[in-house]
């Protein structure tokens, strides 16, 4: 069993995608390619490697979060890793 790590990274992402996840009830997939990762003080930044690279990242659905994500659009979101495979957005 492997052991959960309280982790958040500030990105900034250009939408290529949002769709409704396929796995994750509840919950938006957006693709989203990372140009800046940036530390959250007082949390391990397990995204620091991001920046230039495609990442799928879920959303719940009906968050603020959500609401911003338009495909070719800018956005700013905070990112923490769930699992090896899994990347959740922050609701707000």
């Amino acid at each position: 069993m492997s052991q959960i790590i309280e982790n958040w990274t500030d990105v900034t992402a250009k939408v290529k995608s949002v769709e409704p996840a396929k796995d994750l009830s509840g919950h938006v997939q957006a693709e989203v390619q990372v140009t800046k990762a940036e530390p959250v003080e007082g949390f391990a930044n397990l995204l620091e490697d991001a920046a230039g690279k495609t990442l799928n990242v879920y959303v719940r659905q009906g968050e603020p979060a959500e609401k911003r994500l338009k495909p070719g659009d800018q956005v700013h979101l905070r990112l923490r890793r769930g699992g090896p495979l899994q990347i959740f957005a922050h609701p707000d």
